[in-house]
């Protein structure tokens, strides 16, 4: 009877360790398929984000054979005609309708009424920003006006045109410089670190750049011909663009050009401008002889673009910003994320 015993003893014991085993091996496996799901939709995500780009690519190869389209650009048909569609239609994908994987061509932009950035269906031009590496020269004051404007102390906006101009210099002797362009704005953030760390010398100089990175880095492009799209730039660049071609006292004239070219915006009711004659008319002759100065550097459709592109499937985003040029067909810029 006692052998009984401990022979059933001995068999729940077994029972229990098998049945621990099993449960850990379920959890392991378990484990194990989340980790492969899961690196599936890594995979899979990073797949449609890239077919983004390439759809996005051939949108604006398309657009650039429209004859509709061929000679503007506005921000809600910036280098694709969306008329008649829904953009939802235009700029996203789904590989089936009850299915959570696909892709979205967006980006994002501050919303006044929402005070806050908002997610936008559709591409942008770089022609809308402000090109701080040509523009004959006036990149620097391009930069140091739009710091001033955004709030930056005038010694900080001195300091950090400064270190731009030498760190882009051939014959730069600062650390880290090359000596050239920027080819990304990942370098501008390098600039202003080194300001903050090296001339400021704040041992919160990591925060501090960052912070002057963010006021700027929606506003300025270092792609394109230096060129601003009159249809898409934002009032606030129109201004800081504009003041950059006054000479000596002309800042006045400047903020009267400035004002009249957004007024010419509005009384265009949203239609696009593809030509400035009118505009000169009503100028006076001291406007005409500035604006004249300008208007090479305006353009009405761009050739260099901004896309975003979120892959996603089931939990799992993917993020690719690149910059494309339409014209050259080439890759300027990629970012994944």
């Amino acid at each position: 009877m006692k052998r009984r015993g401990s022979v059933l003893i001995l068999t729940i014991w077994v029972l229990v360790v098998l049945v621990l085993f099993a449960v850990g091996l379920a959890h392991r496996v378990s484990i194990s398929l989340k980790l492969a799901r899961y690196q599936l939709d890594d995979l899979q995500a990073h797949s449609l984000a890239r077919a983004g780009v390439r759809y996005a690519c051939a949108l604006l190869q398309e657009d650039s054979l429209d004859l509709v389209t061929e000679q503007y650009d506005t921000p809600s048909e910036c280098g694709v005609r969306v008329e008649g569609r829904f953009p939802e239609d235009v700029f996203s994908f789904r590989t089936q309708q009850n299915l959570p994987e696909g892709f979205r061509i967006e980006y994002f932009q501050f919303s006044e009424g929402f005070g806050r950035d908002t997610r936008q269906l559709g591409l942008q031009d770089e022609s809308r920003r402000l090109n701080i590496n040509t523009m004959d020269g006036r990149g620097m004051m391009l930069l140091a006006l739009l710091l001033r404007k955004r709030g930056v102390e005038e010694e900080e906006v001195n300091g950090i045109a400064d270190i731009l101009s030498r760190w882009v210099a051939a014959d730069s002797t600062l650390s880290q410089a090359k000596g050239a362009p920027l080819k990304n704005l990942f370098e501008l953030h390098a600039v202003l670190e080194y300001y903050y760390r090296e001339v400021i010398r704040d041992p919160r100089y990591q925060t501090m750049a960052m912070q002057a990175f963010d006021l700027i880095k929606d506003a300025v492009t270092l792609y394109g011909d230096g060129k601003v799209n009159i249809n898409t730039v934002s009032d606030e660049l129109l201004d800081v663009f504009v003041e950059a071609f006054a000479i000596g006292e002309q800042r006045q004239l400047a903020i009267s050009v400035a004002n009249k070219l957004k007024s010419f915006r509005l009384a265009s009711a949203g239609m696009p401008i593809t030509d400035m004659a009118s505009f000169r008319q009503g100028l006076t002759e001291d406007e005409k002889a500035f604006f004249d100065r300008l208007a090479p550097w305006l353009c009405f459709k761009g050739s260099v673009f901004r896309i975003a592109v979120t892959g996603y499937s089931r939990q799992v985003e993917k993020h690719i910003t690149c910059v494309y040029d339409r014209d050259a067909k080439e890759m300027l810029s990629w970012q994944e994320s």
